[in-house]
């Protein structure tokens, strides 16, 4: 199989694109995925078209589409047929497993909701999120999805801590430490752990929850005069500090004041 065709080396495309879905560029990574695609077929290649349909439905997953994904991964999977490549079948084959998986319609709500609780988190909106990552948990459990409960678990934590419910923040993280072990799930069950010692020693989520209720309720100036001066208090830890300050941008931007909210938001990423 030549995998240089009419003026195309379709192994340093696909090395191109798969460098741009690592770099978390979805979006042209699917875009360059599909010119590659359709450049192979055109060139009656189908080695380099079956990678590239693969990676196509890897990066179509990514972003929630499993319908697509699935359509790419089984003509992967038809073309690593034609070739008899037994190697590449069954590759494609579990591709195609995974995304008839996430295609189901109990995944998709799953996925949706998890997806809408993160996104209040990340915004600073622990209140919203609460309600929505707890339904993610929930839903994770009942498919016997671990890794995705762990992450739920694990955001759902956070926003707990967030709302100054330490108590509730344990209780959700403590399976959490149970399942991960079982699991053998090292790298979650650390960020559960430090979650639960964050919920167990003294913490400032009461004053960030008291900001983010300034805020909601249309009062930036009065979450500027709960946050600027604990910014520099040395019981706070880093992740609330970052937490403080992305709210602290928050408020700036609410009340008008750029400059000060981007100099926040700034000083929370580095």
């Amino acid at each position: 199989m030549d995998e240089k065709d009419d003026g195309i080396d379709f192994r340093d495309a696909l090395e191109v694109a798969r460098g741009v879905l690592h770099e978390g560029d979805t979006a042209r990574a699917i875009e360059l995925l599909d010119q590659l695609a359709l450049a192979a077929q055109a060139a009656d290649a189908p080695g380099p078209e079956a990678s590239a349909r693969g990676y196509l439905a890897q990066a179509l997953l990514r972003r929630g589409e499993p319908d697509l994904a699935l359509a790419h991964a089984q003509d992967a999977l038809a073309l690593a047929r034609t070739l008899e490549d037994e190697a590449a079948e069954e590759h494609f084959s579990h591709l195609v497993g995974l995304a008839e998986h996430e295609a189901e319609p109990a995944v998709r709500a799953l996925r949706s909701v998890f997806g809408q609780g993160g996104a209040a988190l990340a915004a600073g909106e622990p209140g919203a999120a609460e309600p929505l990552l707890a339904a993610a948990v929930e839903r994770a459990a009942a498919l016997r999805d671990d890794r995705f409960e762990l992450h739920a678990r694990g955001l759902h934590a956070e926003a707990l801590l967030l709302l100054g419910r330490n108590e509730a923040a344990r209780a959700v993280v403590t399976p959490g430490i149970e399942l991960a072990s079982a699991t053998d799930a090292e790298g979650l069950r650390a960020g559960l752990q430090a979650l639960l010692e964050r919920a167990e020693r003294p913490t400032i989520e009461p004053l960030l929850a008291a900001a983010v209720a300034a805020l909601e309720a249309g009062k930036p100036d009065h979450a500027v005069a709960l946050l600027e001066p604990r910014l520099d208090d040395p019981i706070v830890d880093p992740t609330d500090r970052d937490w403080m300050r992305g709210l602290l941008a928050r408020a700036h931007l609410a009340a008008g004041r750029r400059a000060e909210a981007a100099a926040a938001a700034s000083a929370a990423k580095d």
